[in-house]
């Protein structure tokens, strides 16, 4: 057909209000749609805005054709009236076996991902339908060495005598269907639901192969959620190391969501190397001056003047304005969805700012004793030239810093208001001496550990390190203890245990 002429089948995009409530157009056209089996018999899982466009495929399907469509779609899609609804799949597989066809419209599973994604689940695990498979007690963990927390996990579930799959992002398309069609493993742990799609494909093809799915929310959970497309989060084991978002999740429909801080791994730890610069200051600070891919990430928004101003006035106060202090500030309704829009980026946008003023404003408060910068190229208009350090790998250069370190300064991100950070673990693990500011995560431990080594304003920072150094017994008590502490209850085998305790 010339390109300039149209085509007959086709008509203008049917636009509809998605199950998110956006409003977009259904596409047309026969390749939206993906084909299962070979049979006579055609189920149609949602037939798009032209029904007629699919009589090449219904012409092959005998006496019936049969169709499952959104109920959000049925009344606007023309259906032919010789077509028959089915009640369900399954219903609908049995009664149809070896002679089934299927034609899926994908574009649903963006659209309608509660609808279609359980469909499209089950219509691929039939059409890759294979004998029983076994139950295993080996974990699925996706994510490379290099990827946050995995050779922490991978360790640990290890420890216990399980295998553990590790496909990276570019290999778990192949990788997933191979390993659901040998065996059924015990667990999918995703960190920061990496693995998983945003239209929640993925855990649809999970759950159909009866494997439990739990997520870890190592960072703001509402930052990770604005990029679903799917409320299939919902569903998931969800995990945040920050207890503070519990009931704000469960609120908006988390059905499985718990508190699980971070943890230590020994292994990694207790055994520095020793960093070769012997020319370190007192205090040691590892850190960014903003995480990778901030801007993009917080597109479109700035600081105001009035706002930076009033950041500052509230540090120097030993206030801490966090995720939920400006959540409150933005959203005077309390109860403002915080997806699936992306309104909590709003409120991250300026707690992220205030974090990275109070980190700031802490290194400066050490230049009095003596800091070194081990961090990006930001840090130098901080800290002279020569207390400013590349940055180093946290595996192979942390651990000798912190043991060599008289102390090591951690400040908490204000995106996670009662969250820790993995410093809180690894230097005491590594036998160095942490300072850290008084997030209410602290409490976590014991009162008179934490009480001993926090600091409400950045200007207590020198008054807390005299205080320290004139009681050296005491320093090295602490040590033991807080080592002690993170051994016998903060490790991450501890920390998997509880895991798969409540995804069983």
């Amino acid at each position: 057909m010339p390109h300039n002429q149209k085509n007959p089948c086709r008509r203008a995009g049917m636009r509809i209000r998605t199950e998110l409530g956006f409003v977009q157009t259904l596409p047309a056209g026969l390749e939206h749609f993906e084909l299962f089996g070979n049979g006579a018999q055609l189920l149609i899982l949602g037939v798009g805005p032209e029904p007629a466009l699919l009589r090449e495929l219904a012409a092959r399907a005998g006496e019936q054709v049969y169709f499952m469509e959104c109920p959000a779609l049925l009344r606007a899609a023309a259906i032919p009236e010789t077509w028959k609804q089915a009640a369900s799949l399954p219903h609908w597989l049995r009664a149809h076996g070896n002679d089934a066809r299927i034609a899926l419209y994908r574009p649903g599973i963006r659209f309608f991902p509660s609808f279609y994604g359980p469909l499209a689940a089950m219509a691929r695990a039939w059409n890759n339908r294979s004998g029983p498979v076994p139950k295993s007690e080996s974990i699925i963990l996706p994510g490379d060495e290099k990827s946050l927390l995995i050779r922490e996990l991978r360790r640990a579930f290890e420890a216990q005598g399980r295998t553990v799959h590790c496909p990276d992002k570019k290999q778990l398309g192949a990788v997933l269907p191979h390993i659901l069609a040998n065996e059924t493993p015990a667990l999918f742990l995703s960190v920061n639901f990496q693995g998983l799609d945003a239209f929640g494909e993925r855990f649809h093809c999970l759950r159909q192969a009866n494997v439990p799915v739990a997520v870890w929310c190592v960072d703001n959970p509402w930052h990770l959620l604005s990029a679903l497309r799917s409320p299939f989060w919902k569903e998931c084991r969800l995990f945040a190391t920050d207890p503070s978002f519990i009931p704000g999740l469960k609120a908006h429909g988390a059905r499985h969501a718990a508190a699980l801080p971070l943890g230590g791994c020994p292994e990694l730890f207790q055994r520095p190397a020793l960093f070769p610069d012997a020319g370190l200051r007192p205090i040691v600070f590892l850190g960014r001056t903003a995480f990778p891919g901030k801007r993009h990430f917080f597109a479109g928004l700035r600081l105001e003047p009035a706002q930076e101003a009033a950041i500052s006035r509230l540090l120097e106060a030993g206030a801490r304005p966090d995720f939920h202090y400006w959540r409150k500030r933005l959203f005077r309704e309390t109860d403002t969805p915080l997806w699936p829009r992306k309104e909590a980026r709003k409120a991250g946008f300026l707690a992220e700012e205030s974090s990275a003023m109070w980190r700031m404003l802490c290194v400066r408060a050490c230049r009095k004793i003596g800091v070194s910068v081990f961090g990006d190229q930001g840090w130098r208009t901080v800290v002279p030239e020569q207390d400013w350090h590349p940055p180093v790998d946290y595996y192979a250069g942390a651990p000798g810093l912190y043991h060599q370190a008289r102390y090591s300064l951690t400040t908490t991100s204000l995106l996670l208001p009662h969250g820790l950070n993995q410093r809180h673990f690894d230097v005491w693990l590594a036998d160095g001496f942490l300072l850290s500011d008084n997030t209410p995560g602290l409490t976590l431990f014991p009162q008179e550990l934490r009480d001993a080594i926090r600091f409400e304003k950045a200007q207590d920072i020198p008054l807390l390190v005299e205080r320290l150094e004139k009681e050296p017994r005491l320093r090295e008590e602490l040590k033991r203890a807080w080592k002690k502490e993170i051994l016998t209850r903060h490790t991450y085998a501890c920390r998997v245990q509880t895991i798969l305790e409540r995804c069983r």
